[in-house]
């Protein structure tokens, strides 16, 4: 990988780590969210806060379902995948695990270079 993929690994790998830990309110300190997750007026935080509650939701529903914890692991880089691109518009994949078994979503990355620098913006499709 070049720079700017192991600048935005390094992103992806923060923005894992804190929905892994449940500190969603650190998120926007790496990312943003995909626009769709925003209501007419709320906020990138508001986006965020409603992504983490739609997560967390999720997660103990399937907990509750199959008698057995569902997480989202930690950041392994085996789980990511990033289209390496030579300036523009940088897309990727994060494929998430629970306890090492893959889940049912996976998140989109987008990553647009402003100067060098990843900014990075994620939806989830399930």
């Amino acid at each position: 990988m070049g720079a700017f993929e192991d600048k935005a690994s390094a992103k992806v790998k923060a923005l894992i780590d804190f929905i892994s830990e449940g500190d969603f309110d650190s998120i926007s300190s790496v990312a943003e969210i995909e626009e769709s997750w925003c209501s007419e007026d709320q906020t990138q935080q508001e986006g965020i806060a409603d992504f983490g509650k739609w997560i967390t939701m999720q997660l103990e529903g399937w907990s509750e379902d199959y008698g057995t914890e569902f997480v989202v692991d930690p950041f392994n880089e085996e789980c990511l995948n990033i289209d390496p691109s030579e300036g523009g518009t940088v897309f990727g994949e994060y494929n998430p695990t629970s306890h090492g078994e893959p889940l049912d979503f996976w998140f989109e990355l987008e990553f647009e270079d402003k100067d060098g620098e990843p900014m990075l913006r994620f939806n989830v499709n399930v």
